[in-house]
């Protein structure tokens, strides 16, 4: 809210229907989980812009939408299903294909196993020799060695090269069991033999994202306070596909409403997000493409889609980054002077 204030927007927020500190107000309440998959952002809006034209005395003229990661789905959300809400919409690293992408997180949990698992990889390991061994392969697909994948998508990553030898260093190495584990988390996901979610791009190197969701534990689950989280498989997967509540999937690809009343949407993703998988933001603008504009003509006029190399999820990491989000001072820091790096968050 910052930012847009300082930009001398009227700026209006919420807090999506719960405290986000816990997932405890989900649990037998679907009031919280419509309001955190569309309606909190939706009422909001009509609000917000209600108290805008009471406080200046006149309407507004132009109604923007900035967010990322779960902000960016709710974002493709108001795109969707509210196409009058915003004149613009700026959606970063959205979290669509959401049942699949919460399946995915799970899954990985099966992949890894626990840290007393033959097939676990530790995530020091992770963010040590197998990020450098990534960078070694893939940072030259574009012909420039400056720590950043251009383009992931170019990138087939093989850890066969760290196997240990019989005269390796064990702490510099890997065992055969953990490279079939790290060639099974840059592989695609699947739910009883379809396709349900694109592969975790290598070369991302957020530690927390890399410990949250490779480090040895469901990262998330339903609210089933009950479930044995463990045992979750393709059954469960498949189930939470069909319930898809309140359509939070949010992957509709007929958008021309929102096109047609002159609406503009542009979306990014980061290459280096290892949280959402970038190749979903390529599936889904495929996906509006094919849906309402197969001949390519006019997608340009209102729907924008860029790739941020080097860039982490949402924010930060070894590329350029800054579009906007994360700042905390005044508008001479969003003007581009006095940018500090330890003054930022991850949306």
């Amino acid at each position: 809210m910052i930012y847009g204030s300082a930009l001398g927007f009227a700026t209006v927020g919420a807090d999506n229907g719960h405290n986000g500190v816990s997932r405890e107000p989900f649990l037998n309440n679907s009031e919280i989980l419509e309001d955190f998959v569309y309606r909190s952002i939706h009422s909001n809006v009509q609000v917000g812009k209600e108290i805008t034209k009471e406080f200046h005395g006149v309407p507004h003229n132009k109604s923007y939408y900035f967010g990322c990661s779960t902000g960016g789905r709710q974002g493709l959300k108001s795109v969707q299903d509210f196409p009058e809400d915003f004149d613009g919409v700026v959606a970063g690293a959205a979290g669509n294909n959401w049942n699949n992408l919460m399946s995915f997180f799970d899954y990985l949990f099966t992949v890894t196993g626990n840290s007393s698992s033959p097939t676990f990889v530790p995530v020091d390991t992770w963010l040590g020799i197998i990020l450098s061994d990534i960078m070694s392969q893939c940072d030259l697909t574009d012909g420039v060695q400056d720590g950043v994948i251009e383009d992931p998508n170019l990138c087939e990553y093989n850890p066969d090269g760290l196997i240990c030898q019989s005269d390796s260093d064990p702490s510099s190495c890997i065992t055969a069991k953990q490279a079939e584990t790290i060639k099974r988390v840059f592989s695609p996901f699947f739910i009883n033999g379809e396709f349900a979610y694109p592969r975790m791009q290598p070369g991302g190197a957020n530690p927390a994202w890399v410990a949250g969701l490779l480090g040895g534990d469901v990262v998330f689950v339903s609210g089933n306070p009950s479930l044995d989280v463990h045992t979750l498989g393709e059954a469960d997967w498949q189930l939470a596909q069909q319930l898809d509540p309140f359509n939070i999937s949010t992957v509709k690809g007929d958008i021309s409403a929102f096109k047609g009343r002159g609406g503009k949407l542009l979306t990014f993703h980061s290459q280096a997000d290892n949280a959402v998988s970038p190749i979903m933001s390529e599936l889904y603008y495929d996906h509006v493409l094919r849906t309402i504009d197969p001949s390519n003509a006019e997608i340009d006029d209102f729907y924008r889609f860029f790739r941020i190399s080097g860039m982490s999820h949402c924010s930060t990491g070894p590329g350029a980054w800054r579009i906007g989000q994360g700042f905390f001072g005044d508008l001479s820091e969003l003007e581009g002077e006095n940018l500090n790096p330890d003054r930022c968050w991850n949306s």
